[in-house]
């Protein structure tokens, strides 16, 4: 009984002397219940030892939260990779050794009538393909038939008929087609000088075709120290060039449906055009839920084999070339462009002409 009383004394004097005593201390005293206990003020080390805990538990979460982060990263990393490595497998991915074809020749600025257009551009020669015959205009804009873009280029016509820049290589059917030459036209307006100055002058397409040339992918490509950059070298904004896909497709058009009526809708004049322009920016990756979708824009002849215009096409475009233009002395300046005579014309587009050998 002494021994009792002896314990629950020593016990009391433990809790008075060391107030961060257990609760259990306080239940085998009996004195009190544990309802009260538990309803008790909590001493100022538990509130310590609560926020403690709290502390902890927050580490844990961001611990957590950042090794889910990682495995994110992980995920990404890996995805990246795939798309570079699907990429390389698919194209040139890296830079041309330095060689004359990575050289562009120098070229000035030359403006003319868009009615004199079939004279000015270089066609094709008669070996190649039919289907890459003639002269295309790009409509971008979407002015006569159905676009995606909600911007374009200021860029006109083109043709395959460039040769003194490149010419088709039938065995591995691939050309290098220069947006800076004499075959690719541009619209008459200040932001068509930025552009052939700041991207024109150092750039160029390549297409590879399939078997029969109904199908084409195209690879943008900026020429650097005699080298042909694919996405990868020739400074970091040439980077993005490798991760975006333009494809090129040939259409058929509906039987008895072409030339299309005055009154026809984009839609259906599209259906007129020989080739369909695709674009993606990282595969279209996300188009099945409906976000980073192809963007499509159609390309016309308008100029066939032959050197005739192909109407209504040709005079659409003139349409659009007229409301398009803008001459502008000032930009021209900045941009190394004289703006001669031609160039002061409603209805004037202009080319590139080489002021030096090719190389090709």
């Amino acid at each position: 009984m002494g021994n009792c009383c002896g314990s629950k004394a020593a016990a009391a004097l433990r809790l008075e002397a060391e107030p961060q005593t257990s609760e259990l201390m306080l239940i085998q005293l009996g004195e009190k219940p544990l309802e009260d206990l538990l309803a008790k003020p909590k001493p100022k080390y538990e509130l310590l030892g609560r926020a403690l805990d709290g502390v902890v538990r927050v580490q844990n979460r961001l611990a957590t939260a950042l090794s889910e982060k990682r495995v994110l990263g992980c995920i990404l990393s890996v995805l990246l990779l795939f798309i570079i490595a699907f990429s390389s497998a698919t194209s040139p991915p890296l830079p041309s050794a330095r060689t004359k074809e990575g050289k562009k020749p120098d070229s000035k600025v030359v403006f003319f009538d868009s009615e004199d257009l079939p004279d000015v551009i270089p066609r094709p020669p008669a070996s190649y393909p039919e289907n890459i015959k003639g002269v295309f205009w790009m409509d971008q804009w979407g002015y006569y038939g159905h676009s995606d873009l909600s911007s374009g280029f200021e860029d006109g016509v083109m043709s395959f008929g460039d040769t003194q820049f490149h010419t088709l290589n039938v065995s591995t059917r691939e050309i290098f087609v220069s947006t800076s030459g004499p075959s690719w036209t541009w619209l008459n307006n200040a932001a068509a000088y930025g552009q052939y100055d700041g991207i024109a002058r150092y750039g160029s397409y390549f297409f590879q075709w399939n078997e029969d040339y109904t199908r084409a992918r195209i690879w943008p490509s900026k020429h650097h120290n005699g080298r042909n950059n694919f996405g990868l070298g020739g400074g970091f904004d040439n980077l993005m060039l490798y991760f975006v896909q333009f494809w090129m497709t040939r259409q058929t058009p509906p039987k008895d449906a072409c030339p299309p009526a005055a009154d026809a809708t984009k839609e259906e004049r599209s259906a007129c055009a020989p080739w369909r322009r695709d674009s993606c920016l990282l595969w279209c990756f996300g188009s099945l839920i409906g976000i980073n979708k192809q963007q499509t824009y159609y390309v016309f002849r308008v100029v066939n084999e032959k050197g005739h215009k192909v109407d209504p096409y040709f005079t659409e475009l003139q349409n659009l070339a007229y409301t398009r233009v803008a001459p502008d002395a000032q930009a021209a300046f900045v941009h190394n462009i004289t703006l001669d005579d031609l160039g002061h014309q409603e209805n004037s587009m202009f080319h590139g002409v080489y002021t030096e050998p090719s190389g090709r």
